[in-house]
């Protein structure tokens, strides 16, 4: 089970420092098939490699990763650069990057394409918007979304092994609303339909659910087959709280 922690553009220098550190030394991350990662902003990327280098289970990306290898793109980060720190975990596609950066399907899957080549584990995000889901549209929704990435996958023969899906419904993400049990657990086995019928044989991808994921609601949620774990935001900023998650999640 993987629990993994985006920051955002979240917590101070002295914040970040009493959070690595914390986390690091809560023993709680190291139970056998469970791992914990932190996207963290990319001005933090040395103190977590510094910090984090010897917690064991404790992994650390990018929350984002460019589809090329260099050049004059002003503000982007690239795979070697995540590499050259460290980090072994890059996430791609989140909501707020198609939305504020307007990500197309297109370049989402050439920049998982890019990590998953240069050995990074991607963590690729796929969900619907609140419109979407009155009209009835999700399914069709992320089928597209995660055929556009498969697709291309497969068109470049890059392996799927190291890809993890996070399912994150728009109109869940930091609102405090949830998805119900029935649509989180209807949704999660949609996506392993998309992914058995287009991975390579064996491929067994996690799915993890977020979405205002926290230690109140974490049991029920992880109690699903279908969730392999949970991409958190709010309640990945607080060290205690986050690790509190992180041993719910293993009494599943």
């Amino acid at each position: 089970m993987i629990i993994a922690a985006n920051w955002k553009m979240n917590l101070s220098r002295e914040q970040a420092l009493h959070h690595l550190t914390r986390s690091s030394q809560l023993d709680i991350h190291h139970a056998p098939g469970h791992q914990s990662v932190f996207f963290v902003p990319a001005c933090y990327f040395g103190m977590a490699e510094e910090i984090l280098s010897s917690a064991g289970a404790i992994g650390w990306g990018g929350q984002d990763c460019h589809q090329d290898e260099a050049g004059a793109f002003t503000g982007d980060i690239s795979a070697d650069m995540l590499l050259g720190f460290g980090c072994g975990w890059a996430l791609i596609g989140h909501s707020e990057r198609r939305q504020y950066h307007f990500e197309t399907d297109r370049q989402i899957a050439h920049k998982t394409a890019h990590a998953l080549k240069k050995g990074l584990r991607v963590v690729l995000c796929v969900g619907e918007s609140l419109a979407d889901r009155q009209a009835g549209n999700n399914d069709a929704v992320i089928s597209g979304q995660l055929d556009t990435v498969l697709v291309y996958l497969a068109e470049q023969s890059v392996s799927t092994a190291n890809l993890v899906i996070a399912y994150e419904p728009v109109w869940a993400i930091g609102t405090g609303n949830v998805a119900s049990l029935a649509q989180i657990d209807d949704m999660h086995g949609h996506i392993r339909d998309v992914l058995d019928s287009a991975a390579q044989a064996g491929t067994d991808n996690p799915i993890l659910y977020g979405g205002s994921v926290n230690e109140t609601n974490g049991a029920e949620i992880f109690s699903l087959g279908s969730v392999g774990g949970a991409l958190v935001g709010g309640a990945s900023l607080d060290a205690e709280k986050f690790a509190s998650l992180c041993t719910i999640s293993q009494q599943k």
